[in-house]
């Protein structure tokens, strides 16, 4: 399949990076994300301002990142591929906080998987998140953080729901 990995954590996250170590030996991969942490921003969009992006790696697959929010890093991967190109399906998350109830409409993650779907980029998406103290939902991501503490869980519970999706 080829998939598409976005969100507002940073186009580093954690939750990023663990579904490219799941998916990355059966799947063709791409990140599109922002430069750096951008949760709660909705679906903003940087329209009067216009943004910053640069092509780049993380963990070996191919990334377009932005200086804008995580809408911003969706419509550019629209215009970064022919008309007709899809996805076969967007994943955004894993999310570090949740995206549930009130929280919807505040969303970064969500507004990314909801506007690749009205971009035409795809027509399924997987919103992933995970449910953690508040103190981590505004975490800057780096490189250097390990993801090893966080395979078994919430990475194989997110595998899993990959694998019955």
């Amino acid at each position: 399949m080829k998939i598409l990995l976005t969100g507002d954590d940073g186009v580093i996250s954690l939750g990023t990076r663990i579904m490219i170590h799941f998916l990355k030996d059966k799947h063709e991969l791409m990140v599109a994300g922002t430069t750096t942490q951008q949760s709660g921003v909705g679906g903003n969009m940087s329209l009067s301002n216009g943004f910053d992006w640069l092509e780049t790696e993380v963990d070996g697959i191919k990334a377009l990142t932005v200086t804008g929010s995580p809408v911003d890093a969706v419509e550019l991967t629209r215009c970064y591929f022919p008309k007709d190109y899809k996805f076969d399906l967007v994943i955004a998350g894993i999310n570090w906080g949740w995206n549930l109830g009130n929280f919807i409409f505040s969303s970064g993650t969500l507004a990314s998987a909801n506007r690749s779907i009205g971009l035409g980029l795809t027509e399924r998406a997987l919103v992933y998140s995970w449910h953690l103290p508040p103190v981590y939902h505004l975490k800057n991501h780096s490189l250097e953080d390990k993801f090893d503490a966080y395979i078994n869980y919430p990475g194989i519970a997110a595998k899993k729901i990959f694998d019955l999706a």
